[in-house]
């Protein structure tokens, strides 16, 4: 995952993800890739996501919403790379935080979505707010927001199969 950023600008921990969806990686690419103001609902999370800019290989999105610890803020800037990889810089009221997306191919039906994030917090992040994004609760948080958004791949590329069989 060469195409992140420095390691100066983000030299806090970096978390990683892996998930296996049951669809192949052109599908999964664009599936993923694809702005969906219903993200927050696949993943049972309360926030507004909002598409800003959609042109060429970038899309911007900000998220805006409210935890137990105060609200949250957030704008993201995602360059694709198909049909493997994205890259999204993500800036906020309490962390500038780096993503990586890579796909690799596991036969016709499946393919591994392997993540990096990397996390600068802000000065003014209380520490409650840092504690709630503990590398455990990322990794636990992440993983689980994240099988569930591949089993609602999974669900559109059979809904697509099925469809293309009967229709």
């Amino acid at each position: 995952m060469s195409r992140g950023p420095s390691r100066e600008r983000f030299p806090g921990p970096d978390y990683r993800v892996s998930v296996v969806v049951r669809a192949p990686r052109e599908f999964v690419f664009r599936w993923f890739t694809r702005f969906n103001p219903s993200w927050p609902k696949l993943t049972g999370e309360r926030y507004l996501h909002r598409l800003i800019s959609d042109e060429g290989p970038t899309q911007v999105f900000e998220n805006l919403g409210w935890t137990p610890s105060g609200w949250f803020w957030s704008r993201h800037t995602m360059t694709l790379h198909p049909p493997e990889s994205w890259h999204d810089e993500s800036t906020g009221n309490h962390a500038d935080i780096s993503f990586d997306y890579r796909l690799a191919s596991l036969g016709p039906t499946r393919t591994r979505l392997e993540q990096l994030w990397r996390v600068q917090w802000k000065e003014l992040t209380t520490l409650q707010q840092r504690r709630a994004y503990t590398m455990a609760s990322i990794r636990r948080t992440g993983r689980k927001e994240w099988d569930l958004r591949a089993r609602a791949c999974e669900r559109a590329w059979r809904a697509r199969e099925t469809q293309g069989r009967t229709g």
